[in-house]
């Protein structure tokens, strides 16, 4: 008798460990979301501005952005383009990319 209730005592806490550990799991990738962080993407050069931006391709979406570089760009070159601290107003071409 006291085997059968150690098996189940055991089932029972597995149960519990699992419910914790995905619970601990979902609030970590919620915050991870949520961070202030740098995120880079891919783009390409549409074309070149005469006010010294640049418009750029990125997914599908078009932009137009400065360089925080002194390279110049031109039509289709592949950059790198990073949006600081999550904020969509402060995107910057950060580089060109080498394919």
């Amino acid at each position: 008798m006291k085997g059968e209730f150690d098996m189940d005592l055991t089932n029972i806490n597995k149960d519990a460990v699992s419910v914790l550990v995905d619970s601990i799991s979902k609030a970590v990738l919620q915050g991870v979301k949520k961070a202030k962080k740098d995120e880079t993407f891919e783009g390409e050069i549409e074309s070149v501005e005469e006010n010294g931006k640049y418009l750029v391709s990125i997914n599908g979406q078009t932009y137009h952005l400065y360089s925080s570089t002194d390279q110049i760009f031109i039509v289709h070159d592949k950059v790198w383009v990073t949006l600081p601290r999550n904020n969509k107003n402060k995107k910057y071409i950060s580089g060109r990319r080498i394919t």
